[in-house]
């Protein structure tokens, strides 16, 4: 029984065949196990942000948000009668007055200059007229029955 070069050539690159199949058999085996297991992670993460997401609408409920803030902070609502009246009695801000800041270190390089902020225009005669309507509007109406509105 003598073989041919052909036959064992043939059964060589078939084992070789054979060899590579099973080995990339494997790698998607261990490719799919990975996919899975990255699936299932994915699932208890979405599962645990939709709980977390559920936690925060909960405790930010705008009811529980203004029974804290009335607890914690003592806030009380504003009065109208507290509200300033007259427009004509808000005084304007002083000029801002530039300050220098004396460097601690010695610099080799001068400051920068800073900017200063610019006034606010004047308020005419009539915008005081229309905010005084408006304070007296306001002083007028029930503040219990939610401003009128």
């Amino acid at each position: 029984m003598r073989l041919r070069l052909s036959t064992i050539t043939a059964l060589t690159c078939a084992g070789i065949a054979g060899f590579l199949l099973f080995q990339t058999s494997q790698n998607v085996q261990q490719a799919e196990d990975k996919l899975r297991v990255a699936h299932e992670s994915l699932a208890k993460e979405e599962a645990s942000l939709r709980v977390l997401e559920t936690e925060w609408d909960y405790l930010n409920r705008p009811d529980r948000i203004e029974d804290l803030a009335q607890q914690h902070l003592k806030m009380q609502a504003t009065m109208p009668n507290a509200l300033v009246k007259d427009s004509r009695s808000i005084t304007s801000p002083p000029p801002q007055v530039e300050k220098k800041a004396i460097p601690a270190v010695v610099r080799e390089t001068p400051p920068v200059a800073t900017t200063s902020v610019p006034m606010p225009p004047s308020i005419s005669n009539n915008e005081h007229k229309q905010f005084d309507d408006l304070m007296n509007d306001l002083a007028t109406q029930n503040p219990a029955a939610g401003g009128g509105q």
